[in-house]
């Protein structure tokens, strides 16, 4: 709608969090180690550090979805019905959020079991939009 802006938000914390926050940009360079968090509706916020900053879902995963790229991480603290959580970091002097991706669920090929999400840039590609701030 011409005139019209919107600024995206997330909501970081428990399961019940009120506490929205201002996103502001995407990230899509990691390293192994690097700190990212999730927001799930299941089990809320928690935090892991990058295991692997480009991992493909092998075939363990199902037909429907083996090949699909992502970051796999350290940890698998999420739980059914946080897939579509946002994973972010949050700038220390704003307070605003930096979106990483969205929690699909785990990496399954043996000592690759920490929580995966896709890359936000992906997501954008594949449906052919982009994403703007403000």
């Amino acid at each position: 709608m011409s005139g019209t802006s919107y600024s995206p938000t997330v909501f970081v914390g428990n399961q019940t969090t009120n506490v929205v926050r201002r996103v502001v940009a995407i990230d899509t360079a990691w390293g192994a180690g690097d700190s990212v968090a999730m927001s799930g509706r299941t089990t809320g916020l928690t935090v892991a550090t990058v295991k692997m900053p480009t991992y493909t879902l092998p075939s363990c995963a199902g037909t429907t979805y083996s090949g699909m790229s992502g970051v796999l991480m350290n940890q698998h603290y999420t739980d059914h019905g946080d897939s579509g959580g946002p994973w972010l970091t949050t700038q220390s002097v704003t307070g605003y959020a930096v979106a990483h991706g969205q929690h699909f669920g785990f990496g399954c090929a043996s000592g690759y079991t920490g929580s995966f999400f896709v890359k936000l840039n992906a997501i954008s590609a594949a449906q052919e939009a982009s994403i703007l701030f403000y």
